[in-house]
């Protein structure tokens, strides 16, 4: 049990941290008026919430650029929060963790593959478009 809340807070820290956010941001309309900071927002406005920029607040995150799934499991927007959440959420966090259990068993090895650069995928999206691996794959299956 501890292995998959570990698996599970490892692949949304994964997503959180370092740009690789699968959706980096949303549109909402405000439905009363609010404050940010200084600045009033009305309500019926429409707004832009850039998740990316939110997971990396520093003012919830003490170092946004530090990888750690325990400190930052309760503070993570990746599927939203409150009665926005997303009801697929825990469907999300399941296939996730099966996926990293089960492609985790059948390799040894996984690396950056030698003189391949990466390719960021470009907003609206997160993460990458092309990330070339190298995969040591265990004998026997």
């Amino acid at each position: 049990m501890a292995m998959r809340l570990m698996l599970s807070n490892s692949s949304a820290e994964s997503l959180r941290c370092r740009y690789s956010a699968p959706l980096i941001s949303n549109r909402r309309i405000t439905t009363r008026e609010i404050k940010m900071g200084t600045k009033k927002i009305p309500a019926g406005e429409k707004i832009t919430v850039m998740w990316a920029s939110a997971n990396r607040d520093e003012g919830v995150f003490s170092d946004p650029d530090v990888y750690c799934p325990e400190k930052n499991r309760d503070q993570n927007l990746l599927y939203d929060a409150g009665i926005h959440i997303c009801p697929g959420a825990p469907l999300a966090r399941m296939e996730l963790r099966i996926l990293i259990e089960e492609f985790l068993r059948g390799i040894d090895t996984l690396e950056f593959a030698p003189h391949e650069l990466p390719e960021r995928a470009v907003f609206p999206t997160g993460g990458f478009n092309y990330l070339p691996m190298t995969i040591g794959k265990k004998y026997g299956l």
